[in-house]
């Protein structure tokens, strides 16, 4: 069941405690012209809820405007953030509420025009509104310089991520403006039926109310209407095997990540987006495999970690397995560390688990070497394993990990204190 609009009603406070409310201004007013929510979002992005919608999108850096996507149209508001993830902004005044519909399709289409463009078609058009708005025609990566304040940024790297997301049409998608008014079922429904790219959507509702006394200024409250983790989006990758030639393909769903902490299946499935298609149904059913055990996908700043909650209900969760998606590689070294000082195992019995599990992937994938000290400490499992060679051995990997995972678990519950000091 999809929640409902969440209202609220703004006043004004006044010195002697009463309570002034505020009026909102009617879209028919003309106080509020036709192209103002576009220009407000373009030199404030910020007002878009998107940190709170999906961190790794923020934060937000306006780099085109009106841009052409023909033969789409033309984007209202383009933003980039340091990671070279792309926000398309569509804005509208709503006198008609049945055009949301339209509005969503429009979006839809603009993001998929974008994801044909090559890193040099985007800088074309930064160039073109950085002419107009910033006086200079300051390419991509020096706008990113010159707005976060960061000059140790990695051109190369900013580069490659911006090709990637642009290739695997990984964005996201705000519709913002007043007079949202269409059920959210509908609009769920609608994107069940359009598979179109593996992005995500927000809308946003800005409600605009006069303030009391002033004429020439007003309040503006962004108001999230719908966002990406309250319903079953249509999760669709774009895959190009040749420039201009693009397939669709919808991934299998991920698992329910009930006991993952608040947010974290939306950040779980941006990192498994820069996995090669391949690489992500392995890890997916590697995943799939253990959930019911009480492992779930933890992301980080640049891996996925597998993380398995102490049974006894105290202490750290345990990291399984990490994935690397830019090095495409496996690896974990920290676990028999982690039983012992979160989980306060023995250390014998600690270092007997891991080395269990450990040398049950070496032997997998012989040629791993090994090297842990009887303390748990050290490098442990190194080299990494390339998630395609993991692939290889797929039904007998998941194996291993679902035993030593079930092993952990029996370890877990056996009775011990909280407060006991095991080192």
């Amino acid at each position: 069941m999809l929640p409902g609009r969440r209202d609220c009603s703004p006043a004004v406070v006044a010195g002697d405690g009463t309570l002034i409310p505020l009026e909102r201004i009617p879209l028919r007013e003309t106080l509020i012209k036709e192209h103002f929510p576009q220009d407000l979002i373009r030199r404030n992005p910020d007002l878009l809820p998107v940190a709170e919608l999906e961190p790794t999108f923020a934060p937000l850096i306006t780099v085109g405007w009106e841009v052409d996507a023909s033969p789409a149209g033309s984007i209202d508001v383009l933003c980039i953030n340091p990671d070279g993830r792309l926000t398309i902004v569509e804005t509208k005044l709503w006198r008609n509420p049945q055009a949301l519909r339209d509005v969503v399709s429009q979006v839809i289409d603009y993001a998929s025009q974008v994801s044909r463009w090559s890193y040099e078609d985007l800088e074309q058009r930064v160039v073109a509104y950085n002419r107009q708005f910033r006086g200079s025609a300051m390419g991509l990566f020096e706008t990113l310089v010159q707005e976060t304040g960061d000059q140790g940024l990695d051109e190369a790297h900013f580069v490659d991520r911006v090709t990637t997301h642009l290739r695997r049409g990984r964005m996201l998608l705000a519709v913002a403006g007043d007079g949202i008014q269409q059920r959210l079922e509908d609009i769920t429904s609608y994107l069940q039926v359009t598979p179109s790219l593996h992005f995500t959507l927000m809308l946003v509702e800005m409600q605009f109310y006069r303030l009391p006394g002033e004429e020439d200024r007003m309040l503006v409250v962004p108001q999230l209407v719908l966002r990406s983790r309250e319903v079953e989006r249509a999760v669709v990758t774009v895959r190009t095997a040749e420039p201009n030639m693009a397939t669709v393909e919808a991934p299998p769903q991920l698992g329910d990540l009930a006991s993952a902490p608040p947010g974290a299946s939306l950040r779980v499935d941006d990192v498994l987006g820069e996995l090669e298609p391949q690489e992500r149904e392995f890890v997916e059913s590697v995943m799939a495999d253990v959930e019911h055990l009480g492992v779930y996908g933890d992301p980080g700043d640049r891996d996925l970690m597998l993380k398995l909650p102490n049974p006894a209900g105290f202490g750290r969760d345990a990291t399984l397995l990490k994935i690397n998606p830019e090095q495409h590689v496996l690896y974990e070294d920290h676990l028999p560390r982690q039983l012992i000082e979160q989980w306060n195992i023995a250390q014998e019995e600690a270092v007997a688990a891991a080395r269990e599990y450990y040398e049950a992937v070496i032997d997998l994938y012989p040629g791993r070497e090994m090297p842990m000290n009887e303390e748990g400490h050290g490098e442990a499992w190194r080299p990494h394993i390339p998630i395609s060679t993991a692939i290889e051995e797929a039904t007998e990997f998941r194996d291993l990990l679902r035993k030593s995972v079930e092993r952990l678990v029996a370890l877990g519950e056996q009775p011990r204190s909280n407060t006991d000091s095991q080192h």
